[in-house]
């Protein structure tokens, strides 16, 4: 997964994201996108870890993405 991962897959209430070796001043936005490519949320940090409220999402497939920088991760997760 590079220099970032996730946990809680499947999700029930809420995602966690650890960034790993990302530099301080890099501002962070994570996202988060249905099967339909919609935008359900979406949040900027500028620190390493970031916990993402799931419990009001529908059951189903999610797609997360992660952009620091000049790099993007992106992964599947299950949303119980």
């Amino acid at each position: 997964m590079g220099n970032w991962q996730f946990s809680r897959n499947p999700a029930k209430d809420e995602l966690n994201i650890q960034i790993n070796n990302s530099k301080a001043n890099n501002l962070i936005t994570v996202s988060i996108f249905d099967v339909l490519g919609n935008t359900v949320l979406s949040k900027q940090s500028a620190t390493a870890n970031c916990k993402l409220p799931t419990d009001h999402f529908s059951k189903g497939i999610y797609f997360v993405e992660v952009k620091t920088g000049k790099e993007v991760y992106r992964a599947k997760f299950v949303k119980e």
